[in-house]
């Protein structure tokens, strides 16, 4: 059993909301829900599935109006960091960190492994937002370009952080049957990184098969694709850069799906899935300070505002800020602290859970002080969630009850 706040949580987790006072209404590309204290005091939501309870009088909602609990590297769990460490690269990845691997295996994978729990665990723990990696793993690398598998589930693409996790079909497999199972649950599933060879042809066939898995996998017997479960382009006809400000919650559940897609705009093209270049903004601190990040996190949000404001979304580098928008609270390793962590085994705060540490109690709070202030605030990921005091989840469900007027009675 773990604890979500001060609650235990076993196979149902619950969070219990004790009525607190509605914050000031977040600057979004949309009108937020009105505010109202909520009257439906110590009532349970369920992590597994609390948008279908806090939203289900709020149908209008849009996805930037929500503060969606999130992960960063979600994938990263499989990564052992506990003797034997064996971590394997990934094909395309710096010559480091196959040095990182020789030198000190296991302060190698702890530096990349970022969660505890596998996509399933955290989408039941409240999580609605995956930061998804995916890769081939160095030693399976075809050696010239053929044709497209004729069964892409057998390709060996992997979820990862620089090291091999688990197979992406496992992974994927987990967010089927989550989905199936709640099918109020909006999943944001964010393939961020696909990270290959460098060999346009032979990064083609694993790109092919990536493709083929989101048609062809099914989580369950009977269950539905990722494709079928998606908000695809004809079910839900809106330009890729408004999918976070202009689609209700309501018409999500109305035409029933529940998997919101995003890929790089090299993947191949495909109905089901969205340009995350257009439809998500996530700047990147990349920093091992927690006041660094925290100022940085301030400043993003405080740019996005303005760009609220003043309707110049597209920054010179193609971002999208008025959509989705992730603040990123994880601590990143520098160079020094990785050179100094493995090769020298010298060193403080030599891993990701160590990082997560420094911050993650302090990340509710932080985020309590901004939306509270009025600040656009949407997507929060950090690592090792659940290891936060407070509960990042719990705060966050926290602060979308008091955005919802919960005086209709029966909410469940």
């Amino acid at each position: 059993m773990r604890t979500l706040g001060w609650v235990p949580v076993a196979l149902a987790p619950l969070i219990v909301l004790p009525a607190l006072a509605a914050p000031a209404t977040a600057a979004t590309a949309v009108a937020t829900p009105a505010a109202a204290p909520a009257r439906a005091a110590d009532r349970a939501i369920a992590t597994d599935r609390w948008m279908g309870q806090i939203y289900r009088h709020a149908r209008g909602t849009r996805l930037t109006s929500m503060l969606i609990p999130g992960t960063h590297d979600s994938g990263a769990d499989g990564i052992r960091d506990r003797t034997p460490c064996r971590p394997k690269v990934i094909a395309g990845a710096s010559p480091v960190f196959a040095a990182a691997a020789q030198a000190n295996p296991c302060v190698a994978a702890g530096l990349a492994r970022a969660q505890d729990q596998n996509l399933g665990e955290q989408l039941r723990g409240g999580v609605r937002y995956l930061d998804i990696r995916v890769g081939v793993p160095a030693d399976k690398v075809i050696s010239k370009p053929r044709k497209p598998a004729k069964d892409p589930l057998s390709v060996p693409l992997v979820l990862q952080h620089n090291f091999v996790s688990h197979r992406f079909t496992k992974g994927l497999g987990q967010v089927l049957r989550f989905a199936d199972a709640h099918p109020r649950e909006q999943i944001i599933f964010d393939i961020q990184h696909v990270d290959l060879t460098g060999d346009p042809a032979i990064d083609a066939y694993y790109l092919t098969a990536l493709d083929g898995v989101l048609h062809q996998l099914r989580g369950a017997d009977g269950g539905r694709t990722a494709c079928q479960a998606a908000w695809s382009k004809k079910l839900v006809d809106v330009p890729d850069a408004t999918l976070g400000t202009k689609v209700p919650i309501g018409k999500a559940w109305k035409i029933k799906r529940n998997l919101l897609i995003l890929v790089p705009d090299y993947m191949p093209k495909s109905g089901c899935f969205r340009s995350r270049e257009k439809a998500i903004a996530s700047p990147w601190p990349n920093t091992d300070i927690p006041q660094v990040s925290k100022t940085a996190n301030k400043e993003y949000l405080a740019e996005r505002a303005q760009r609220i404001k003043s309707g110049e979304c597209v920054d010179a580098d193609g971002n999208h800020w008025c959509g989705l928008f992730v603040n990123q609270q994880q601590l990143t390793p520098s160079n020094e602290r990785y050179a100094n962590c493995v090769f020298n085994d010298i060193g403080d705060e030599c891993s990701l859970r160590a990082l997560a540490d420094l911050v993650n109690n302090d990340v509710a709070r932080w985020l309590t002080r901004w939306t509270r202030a009025g600040q656009p605030t949407n997507i929060q990921i950090i690592d090792y969630y659940e290891h936060s005091d407070p509960s990042v989840v719990d705060r966050l469900l926290r602060l979308n009850w008091n955005r919802v007027d919960h005086r209709t009675p029966g909410l469940g």
